[in-house]
């Protein structure tokens, strides 16, 4: 019997993970100053070591970077690693999401080979191999793959509020009246008049 392949049956919620992202840029220059220099990652020594195409090292992953028009791949490519970043605001204005453990760094070094499928350690929070790994300027949150969706639902009920209290704030109200605060406050400011 013939089995109907179900894609959503491997769905992460839109995040992927590319042991190879293949990609065509105009300027191998630019590319390597990029990924190599700018990232901090490894041009691969042995292999496509001509100036027409580029292998860049990112652990065992890798990017494939042939010469050719600029292409752009649909959804987001991003990189997460436990180290440090540097040229944050390069980053930025390119589009390419980074999530490290500190920026700034002077040097990169290379001192062991990476891993597929194994649990990884960011500063002390541990993400396994399935876990949901997301990031945005603010900071990195890893969800475990069997709370997903008690955790999607847990957000939507928060965005829900959260658009209640701008609603209401936009109508005037403060933070300290739709919070509650507004008690605390005068019985604080109460406190400090009674006991002057």
């Amino acid at each position: 019997m013939h089995q109907q392949f179900d894609r959503s049956a491997e769905d992460l919620g839109n995040s992927i993970h590319l042991e190879h992202v293949n990609v065509t840029v105009p300027d191998q220059r630019l590319a390597s100053l990029f990924y190599v220099t700018g990232l901090g990652l490894t041009r691969d020594p042995y292999l496509m070591v001509s100036d027409t195409n580029m292998w860049v090292n990112v652990g065992k992953s890798q990017f494939h970077l042939p010469s050719g028009s600029a292409q752009v791949l649909r959804g987001h490519t991003g990189l997460v690693i436990e180290g440090a970043a540097r040229d944050s605001v390069a980053l930025g204005n390119r589009n390419f999401p980074v999530f490290s453990r500190g920026l700034a760094i002077g040097a990169c070094a290379k001192t062991k080979f990476g891993a597929v499928n194994e649990p990884l350690d960011f500063g002390g929070l541990s993400a396994q191999p399935g876990d949901i790994v997301v990031g945005d300027r603010d900071g990195m949150v890893i969800i475990d793959w069997d709370l997903v969706g008690r955790v999607y639902e847990a957000g939507l009920q928060r965005r829900g509020r959260e658009q209640l209290l701008t609603e209401q704030l936009q109508k005037g109200k403060t933070s300290l009246e739709l919070l509650g605060s507004l008690k605390v406050v005068k019985e604080h400011t109460a406190e400090g008049t009674a006991s002057a």
